[in-house]
């Protein structure tokens, strides 16, 4: 690709910019200002609004803070009772028990284990 080809596009946008601005200006009502200068806003500038979240107080923050370590604090509570059987002895998966994948303790045990398990 040609640069000084890149460069003649560009300039003639940059050309037939500026005629378009100068002509919109006419028809707006005329302005002192070359169309080639950028004109600064005759009020004052409003900033865009605000998109995203919204951020948290000090107190709504405290607030979180405290209900997720009650919920986290409930999770533990369920989680350790979970692991105990009724007969008090602690729960331990299948995969646990032996070394051994389960795949090969059902294949050791014989047809019928394969079976149930």
């Amino acid at each position: 690709m040609d640069l000084s080809k890149v460069l003649r596009q560009l300039e003639l946008e940059k050309q037939n910019i500026e005629q378009a601005i100068a002509l919109l200006e006419q028809v707006q009502g005329g302005s002192d200002v070359p169309a080639t200068k950028y004109r600064e806003p005759a009020g004052p500038v409003s900033l865009p609004k605000r998109r995203g979240r919204k951020s948290m107080g000090a107190e709504e923050r405290q607030r979180v803070s405290e209900r997720m370590m009650r919920y986290w604090e409930n999770r533990r509570r369920l989680s350790s009772q979970s692991l105990v059987t009724t007969a008090g002895a602690p729960f331990t998966p299948i995969g646990a028990r032996s070394s051994k994948p389960v795949w090969v303790a059902l294949r050791s045990a014989g047809p019928v284990a394969a079976r149930i398990g």
